[in-house]
C-alpha cells in the first residue's frame, strides 16, 4: 500500500485537528496503516459556536500528504451517544465517499478540504427549506476510514464531543451567540410582545421532540437572582396548567450535557444569573388529588424524599421542553416535567454494618413516575407539526413560505382573522402533508378543545386525553459513586429502602464498575431499571452503597426543629403594602437534603385563626416529629432551609376548582387577581449554612426569612409605619451526637527481619478514637517467639484519644515464626474484638568447619615434648547473623586418644561472618592408625539440626586389604 499521512479537522472557521497521538504541533503525521489515529477536538475560537459545543455548520477539515489519488475516505458521524430511546446511528456523512483526488493542494503539497457536518438528507419543507434528518442534539463521535472499514489500524476516530443546530445572534443582544431554540420552534413575541399567544399557550414547547431527554448535573448553589434557593417548592403555579405547586430545581449540566441549555441559559442579559443553568420543574406529589376523571389520577409528582438540594449530584430523564413564558430573560430551557429522578446526595450517611455498628454510606434516591411525570398525553398541535413525524427537530420556518413567515411573525395566529386564513390556505398544499396545520394549533389551542381535539371556547380547561405518558418506553441508567474503599475492603454492598407508593415490578440491576487503579476495587455503581416493555408502575426506593468493612462515617449532628413563629400584624385588603391575609401558611424545610412538610405536622397550627387577628403564629406542637439526622466531612456544611408560601385564593383553584367550565375558572383567575387574592404570598426563606466545624454549629439557633423571590416581602413597613420583623422565623438546635468508642491500635507492628535468639520490640499504641469511653476487657498475643508486656494489665477504660502502650517483644525460636497477633477486646461496637496482625522475618546464619585433622606417628602414651601434637580447625559462619557453638568434643572412635584443648570455652559466640579456632591435642594410647570424630553443636542456625563433625586420624594410615 502506498504511504499516505493524513489527519482530520472539525471546527468552525478556525480548525481543530483532528491529531495523531504522540505527534508534535506541526510535525509531519504518521502513515495511516502503521499506527491508527485518534481525532482530538478543539472549538478554537469561533465567534460561532458555544464553547464546548459544535454545530451543524461546523466544517469537517482534510489535509495530508502522499494520498493516493484512486482511493476514497469514508467518514462517519456517530450517535446520539447519551439519549435514552436513542440508538445511536452510524451515519456516513452524505452518504458518499470522498476521492481523495477530490481535494486541492496546498503550497507544500498537502492535499486540503472541507465538507460541513450534515443536516438533513436533501428533504425540503413548503418554502424549500431543509427538513432535519440528524436524531437528535447530544454526544456524537465522527471517525474515518480509509480502503478497509474493520481494519482499526486504518480508522481515525474523535473524542465525543457535542452537537448542536448552528448558533445565531440573540436579538437586542450585542455580540451574543446561542441556540435560539424558542424562534426555531415557534416561539415570538410579535407585536403583542411578551403577550403573544404562544408566551400562554402552548407555554411549553418541545426542544427538539417528544422523545424523553436524560442528562447529568449537579444543583447550582444559587438561584437566578443569585439568592440561595435553587431548589424550591414554588407558590407561583396556576392551577390551569398544573396539578400541584412545582418543585423548582436549578441545575449545572455536566459538560457533556450542554446541549440542553438554550438562549437564556447560555447567556441571558446581565442581570440574568441562569447562565449554564438548566430548570428542573416536576409537581410535587399529590397523592391523586386534586382532579380524577379522564386524565387519570395517582401519585404524579415528585415525592419529598427525592428532592434534591444544593450540590446533590442528578440523573434525570424528562421531558426537555421551551418556557415559552419567560421573554424577558429568553425562551430558557426547561426539563419539564421530569419522568425520572436519582438524587445522589452530597453528604454521606450511614447504614447498619453489624448490631450497633453504623458505617457510611452514598445514598441515591431514585423515583421514576409512573405517569410520565403527569405530562397530557395529548400534545398541542403545535408539537405535532414540529415533532416531524416523531424524528423531531422541526423548524417553524420550514413549514413556512416567506411572506408566510413575516405575517406570523409580526402578527401569529389568531383565532379568527385573514391572517389565520391566509396560514392555512398556505400551509394545505398538496403533497407537503403540512396536517394538522398551525393554524389550528397555535395559538390559544390546548387549553380549550372538544373532544375531537379541534379548538373550542368553552368546556373543561384541559385537553382531552389521560393526563400520564408511558414511561416503559426506555430503560433507565445511571453511574452512582460509591464512597472511598476502606482498607480491607473486598466488595461493596447495597442497602435498599422502598417507599409505600412503589408499585412497579421493575427489579434494579447494580453492577460495579470502574476498578481504582491501585486496589483493583471499583468506584462506581451502574443501575440499571429495566422499563423497557415493563409495566409503568412508580419505582420508589432509596438506594445505599457501602463496602464490606467499616468506614468511619462523618461527624453525627441532630437537628430538631423547634418553633416556627411569627409576629407580623395582617395589613388591610387593599393595603398598597403589604398583605398577609386571613391565609394558611405552607412550610417545608430541608436539612441537608432531608426534605419535610411542617404544615402537615401540625394542620392546625399553620392555619388563619392564628395570623387573623394578632397577626401572631408560634407553632411547636407536631414539630417534635421534623427531626434529622446528619453526618458531615469537614468539607461540608449544616444546611438547614426553611421556605414556603401563604395561601391566597388562587390556591384553592387547585382541586375542587378545576373541573369547572373555563368562564367560571376564568373569573376566579380574574377576581383573585383583581383583589389581591389571587398569587400565593411568597415568605422567602430562612437559610442557615454553616461550616461543621464551627463552634457555633452546636446549640440553638433562630433563623428569619430572607425575602421572598418576588420581591422584598421582609422590608416592607407595617401598618403603623414601624419596620416589621419577619414573616416568618424558625427555631431549632443542633445537637452533636457523641461517636461510639472506636479501638484502634497505632504503631508500626512489622519486626523486620530478626535473627534467630535475638529480640526485637515494638511499642504499639491502643487508642479511644471514639467519643464515648472504651472499656478494654483483655488484650493478647499469639504467634511463636511473640510476648507483650501489659502495664497496667486490662481490664480498664479509655477515655476519647486516650491510649494505653504495649511492649510487644518477637524473640523467635524457630525459622517458621514471624506470624502473630495482638488481640484486643473491648466494647467497640464495630469490632469487639481487634486483631492486629503482626509480622517479622526470621533470618540466621550458617555454621561450617574446616578438617580433617590429621596427625603424625607419635610414641604411645610418652608425655615428653613432641610426644603429643595440636592441630586447629574452624568453625566458620555465612550471614549476617551470629551464631554460638555451644559445645566441641570427641563423640565416638577412639576418644581416649584425641581431647579438645582450652581455650576457648563454651559456650562460645562467633559474630556474622567470623570464625572460631579450635585446637584438638592427639596423644596415642597405643600404636598403630588412631582416629576419632570431632563433633560441634551449634544454636541458631536451623539448617544444622545435628552437630557438625570432621574426622581426625593419627599414627601411620591403614594397611590397604590384602589381594587373594
Amino acid at each position: 500500500m502506498k504511504e499516505m499521512r493524513w489527519r482530520i479537522v472539525v471546527s468552525s472557521c478556525c480548525l481543530a485537528a483532528l491529531a495523531w497521538p504522540g505527534v508534535a504541533q506541526g510535525a509531519p503525521a504518521p502513515t495511516i496503516g502503521v499506527t491508527g489515529g485518534v481525532v482530538v477536538l478543539d472549538p478554537g475560537n469561533d465567534p460561532r459556536t458555544i464553547p464546548g459545543v459544535f454545530t451543524w455548520g461546523s466544517p469537517v477539515g482534510l489535509t495530508g500528504s502522499n494520498w493516493p489519488a484512486l482511493e476514497n475516505l469514508a467518514v462517519h458521524l456517530v450517535g446520539p451517544l447519551t439519549t435514552p430511546g436513542i440508538t445511536p446511528v452510524d451515519r456516513e456523512m452524505f452518504n458518499v465517499l470522498y476521492p481523495l483526488d477530490a481535494f486541492p493542494t496546498d503550497l507544500q503539497g498537502n492535499a486540503v478540504g472541507h465538507f460541513r457536518i450534515p443536516f438533513d438528507d436533501g428533504v425540503v419543507g413548503s418554502g424549500g427549506q431543509a427538513l432535519p434528518s440528524i436524531p437528535q442534539p447530544g454526544l456524537y463521535k465522527i471517525y474515518a476510514t480509509y480502503g478497509d472499514p474493520l481494519n482499526p489500524a486504518l480508522r481515525a476516530e474523535s473524542a465525543t464531543f457535542n452537537l448542536c443546530p448552528d448558533s445565531i445572534a440573540v436579538p437586542h443582544e450585542v455580540g451574543v451567540l446561542a441556540h435560539d431554540w424558542g424562534r426555531l420552534r415557534g416561539g415570538r413575541d410579535g407585536w403583542l410582545k411578551e403577550h403573544s399567544p404562544e408566551r400562554v399557550d402552548p407555554e411549553w414547547i418541545s426542544v427538539w421532540s417528544e422523545r424523553p431527554v436524560g442528562l447529568y448535573g449537579t444543583v447550582a448553589a444559587t438561584n437566578m437572582n443569585g439568592g440561595n434557593q435553587p431548589a424550591i417548592i414554588s407558590y407561583q403555579d396556576y392551577p390551569t396548567g398544573h396539578y400541584a405547586h412545582d418543585a423548582d430545581v436549578l441545575m449545572i449540566p455536566d459538560d457533556d450535557y450542554k446541549w440542553v441549555l438554550a438562549t437564556a441559559n447560555f447567556q441571558g442579559a446581565d442581570e440574568f444569573r441562569g447562565t449554564g443553568r438548566i430548570e428542573w420543574e416536576w409537581e410535587t406529589q399529590n397523592s391523586g388529588s386534586p382532579y380524577y376523571g379522564s386524565y387519570g389520577h395517582g401519585n404524579i409528582g415528585l415525592p419529598l424524599f427525592a428532592m434534591p438540594t444544593v450540590g446533590d449530584r442528578v440523573y434525570t430523564v424528562g421531558h426537555w421542553a421551551l418556557d415559552n413564558g419567560h421573554p424577558d430573560s429568553g425562551d430558557r430551557s426547561e426539563i419539564h416535567p421530569a419522568r425520572m429522578i436519582a438524587t445522589m446526595r452530597k453528604r454521606n450517611t450511614v447504614v447498619p454494618l453489624s448490631s450497633g455498628c453504623l458505617s457510611r454510606a452514598a445514598q441515591v434516591d431514585v423515583y421514576v413516575s409512573g405517569h410520565g411525570g403527569g405530562a397530557n398525553q395529548y400534545t398541542d398541535g403545535l408539537e405535532d407539526v414540529l415533532d416531524n413525524a416523531g424524528s423531531g427537530g422541526g423548524r417553524i420556518h420550514d413549514f413556512m413560505l416567506p411572506d408566510v413567515r413575516d405575517v406570523y411573525e409580526a402578527f401569529g395566529p389568531k383565532p379568527t382573522s385573514d391572517v389565520i386564513d391566509f396560514l392555512i390556505d398556505t400551509l394545505q398544499i398538496p403533497g407537503i402533508n403540512a396536517a394538522p396545520p398551525i393554524a389550528d394549533y397555535a395559538g390559544p389551542s390546548a387549553l380549550f378543545t372538544d373532544a375531537s381535539g379541534l379548538p373550542a371556547l368553552s368546556g373543561t380547561p384541559w385537553a382531552v386525553g389521560p393526563e400520564e405518558r408511558p414511561v416503559n418506553d426506555v430503560d433507565y441508567d445511571f453511574d452512582v459513586p460509591l464512597p472511598p474503599a476502606p482498607a480491607g475492603a473486598k466488595h461493596p454492598l447495597v442497602q435498599v429502602t422502598q417507599y409505600p407508593w412503589h408499585t412497579t415490578h421493575v427489579e434494579e440491576a447494580i453492577s460495579y464498575t470502574r476498578p481504582d487503579a491501585t486496589t483493583g476495587l471499583p468506584t462506581t455503581a451502574h443501575v440499571h431499571l429495566p422499563y423497557r416493555g415493563a409495566d409503568n408502575g412508580i419505582y420508589a426506593r432509596t438506594l445505599r452503597f457501602y463496602w464490606d468493612t467499616y468506614s468511619r462515617p462523618g461527624t453525627h449532628f441532630v437537628v430538631t426543629m423547634h418553633d416556627v413563629k411569627s409576629t407580623r400584624a395582617p395589613l388591610a385588603v387593599g393595603d398598597a403594602q403589604f398583605y398577609l391575609g386571613p391565609q394558611p401558611l405552607y412550610l417545608w424545610t430541608d436539612v441537608s437534603g432531608q426534605w419535610v412538610f411542617l404544615t402537615g405536622l401540625n394542620t392546625a397550627g399553620f392555619l388563619c385563626p392564628n395570623l387573623s387577628t394578632t397577626g401572631g403564629l408560634d407553632v411547636t406542637a407536631g414539630l417534635e416529629a421534623a427531626t434529622f439526622d446528619v453526618y458531615l466531612d469537614s468539607a461540608d456544611t449544616l444546611r438547614v432551609f426553611t421556605l414556603g408560601y401563604a395561601q391566597r385564593k388562587m390556591d384553592e383553584l387547585f382541586g375542587w376548582e378545576i373541573g369547572r367550565n373555563a368562564y367560571d375558572a376564568g373569573v376566579d383567575v380574574a377576581s383573585a387577581a383583581v383583589l389581591d387574592t389571587g398569587d400565593n404570598q411568597d415568605l422567602g426563606g430562612a437559610l442557615y449554612d454553616v461550616a461543621w466545624s464551627s463552634t457555633s454549629v452546636v446549640g440553638s439557633h433562630s433563623i428569619p426569612a430572607d425575602p421572598g423571590e418576588s420581591g422584598p416581602v421582609n422590608t416592607v413597613a407595617g401598618a403603623s409605619g414601624s419596620a416589621p420583623g419577619p414573616v416568618f422565623t424558625t427555631d431549632f438546635t443542633v445537637a452533636e451526637i457523641p461517636a461510639p468508642p472506636r479501638v484502634e491500635a497505632q504503631g508500626t507492628t512489622d519486626f523486620g527481619s530478626v535473627c534467630l535468639g535475638a529480640t526485637q520490640g515494638r511499642v504499639i499504641q491502643i487508642v479511644n478514637t471514639g467519643d464515648d469511653g472504651l472499656h478494654v476487657s483483655g488484650i493478647s498475643i499469639s504467634g511463636g517467639g511473640y510476648a507483650a508486656g501489659l502495664d497496667p494489665p486490662p481490664p480498664y477504660t479509655l477515655g476519647h484519644s486516650e491510649l494505653v502502650k504495649v511492649i510487644v517483644r518477637f524473640t523467635p525460636t524457630a525459622a517458621g515464626q514471624g506470624v502473630g497477633a495482638l488481640t484486643v477486646t473491648s466494647d467497640d461496637p464495630c469490632q469487639p474484638s481487634l486483631s492486629v496482625p503482626l509480622t517479622g522475618s526470621v533470618i540466621y546464619s550458617v555454621a561450617s568447619l574446616t578438617g580433617p585433622l590429621v596427625y603424625d606417628i607419635l610414641p604411645v602414651s610418652d608425655h615428653a615434648p613432641g610426644s603429643t601434637q595440636v592441630r586447629n580447625f574452624s568453625i566458620a559462619t555465612a550471614g549476617v547473623c551470629p551464631i554460638v557453638v555451644q559445645s566441641v568434643g570427641v563423640t565416638s572412635g577412639n576418644t581416649g586418644d584425641f581431647r579438645v584443648l582450652a581455650p576457648p570455652a563454651f559456650p562460645a559466640t562467633i559474630a556474622p561472618g567470623g570464625s572460631l579456632s579450635v585446637p584438638v591435642e592427639f596423644n596415642p594410647t597405643t600404636g598403630g592408625h588412631r582416629a576419632a570424630t570431632v563433633s560441634v553443636s551449634v544454636a541458631y542456625d536451623p539448617t544444622h539440626p545435628v552437630p557438625l563433625t570432621i574426622r581426625a586420624d593419627g599414627g601411620p594410615p591403614l594397611a590397604p586389604p590384602l589381594t587373594p
